[in-house]
């Protein structure tokens, strides 16, 4: 639809009439502004309240409903996980060693008393494993070191 300049200078003229009537100042335009903010607290900290005392009443449901929703997700989608995982380590396991070096390197102190409180809280069950898996693979073991001392000794000579 197109119009005549006729009919453009009589629309022109009644934006300019439009604009005239509805022109607003700062002062107008700030407490404008500062009505709208007013009204968006109270009815966001109404709205707050409401879900707090919701979340009270139903909490458990709440957390049960979460729980059973997060364990269905993690069983539909844990192959997928799996996946990014996998194709992130190996798009980024450079920059990931070369972050663990420095951390280590950093921090070797504190890794190191970590890692002997750890190994203090658990060394009699480590040395009860390690115990059981020699006695069950001793024949291995000691052909294996056979071996060592067999190579040791032509690389002596």
């Amino acid at each position: 639809m197109t119009f005549t300049e006729e009919e453009l200078a009589d629309i022109r003229k009644a934006d300019r009439q439009i604009e005239a009537e509805f022109a607003i100042t700062r002062k107008e335009w700030a407490e404008g502004t500062e009505r709208d903010r007013e009204h968006q607290e109270r009815s966001s900290s109404k709205a707050a309240a409401y879900d707090r005392a919701y979340y009270r009443a139903n909490k458990e449901r709440l957390r049960e409903r979460k729980s059973a929703y997060n364990r269905a997700y993690y069983q539909l989608n844990k192959e997928r996980k799996k996946a990014q995982a996998r194709a992130y380590y190996y798009a980024n396991h450079e920059e990931c060693k070369l972050q663990h070096r420095l951390y280590y390197q950093e921090n070797r102190d504190e890794v190191n008393a970590r890692r002997r409180e750890l190994y203090q809280q658990n060394r009699e069950v480590m040395l009860a494993k390690n115990h059981e898996w020699l006695n069950k693979h001793r024949d291995e073991v000691n052909a294996r070191r056979r071996d060592q001392r067999r190579k040791k000794r032509e690389a002596a000579t």
